[in-house]
């Protein structure tokens, strides 16, 4: 934590402890403080105690947060972002389904008190929560989630929601969703691993669905196989796929 954080940090413990503990914006900007400090420690810290505590911290504070607003949804994911790092997967559960419960009320007062930018994404990332943590209707939560998101952004829930389709056998609509999660990459080589995923697994549903859809009595030539390959999952798509795997 650098120098200027740790005054920040030390700043809003006195302000949390001794001037008013009753104040939900320091408690929650302290209790995203505990958190985001979790998060980077993780990466280095073994020491299991100091982490937990840091969890205990930030729960404490955006518990306070909703003592004072229960209708505070921001409070709400932190809560639920608390119970993900300590694997309470039921108290995960319910608070993204409170967000979404509260957030889908016209009216309400989480809806007066919420910025619409941050209602959309907190509705989206409420939304992907549940499809992960509720596999049986993953699709509801992962189309939910996509209306609420800018058509050009997250590659992952368009991934998710293609996966979703394929283990239930609906073809078509997993081609479009991989075709949609490949159209959002953005074109760099961080994104190599996740393009070249995404391309196998077009192909592996483009397969399927011709096989049970358009030639069911199967292909009479190579050649009408892979012209059917290319009008399904995209020419780009196939010649890509091609150079991929390639390349290794």
């Amino acid at each position: 934590m650098t120098l200027k954080k740790r005054k920040k940090l030390k700043l809003l413990q006195h302000c949390y402890q001794k001037v008013n503990p009753r104040n939900g914006e320091v408690a929650y900007t302290l209790g995203m403080l505990y958190y985001n400090q979790y998060q980077q420690q993780q990466q280095t810290n073994h020491n299991q105690q100091s982490l937990a505590s840091l969890l205990r911290q930030a729960k404490e504070c955006f518990h306070m947060c909703l003592e004072l607003n229960p209708y505070d949804v921001e409070a709400m994911m932190g809560v639920a972002q608390i119970s993900n790092a300590m694997s309470i997967t039921k108290d995960e559960i319910y608070w993204n389904e409170q967000i979404v419960l509260l957030l889908s009320q016209s009216g309400d007062e989480a809806q007066a008190t919420t910025n619409k930018k941050i209602k959309k994404t907190l509705m989206a990332s409420a939304c992907s929560n549940l499809g992960t943590l509720r596999p049986e209707i993953e699709i509801q939560y992962y189309q939910k989630a996509l209306q609420y998101l800018q058509p050009d952004d997250n590659f992952q829930l368009r991934y998710s929601l293609g996966s979703a389709h394929a283990s239930r056998q609906k073809y078509q609509l997993a081609i479009e969703s991989y075709k949609s999660a490949l159209l959002v990459l953005v074109p760099n080589h961080h994104q190599y691993h996740h393009k070249k995923k995404t391309l196998q697994n077009l192909y592996r549903v483009s397969f399927h669905h011709i096989q049970t859809n358009l030639y069911p009595n199967g292909f009479t030539s190579q050649e009408q196989m892979i012209t059917a390959l290319k009008q399904v999952m995209g020419e780009i798509n196939y010649q890509q796929l091609v150079v991929s795997t390639t390349n290794g």
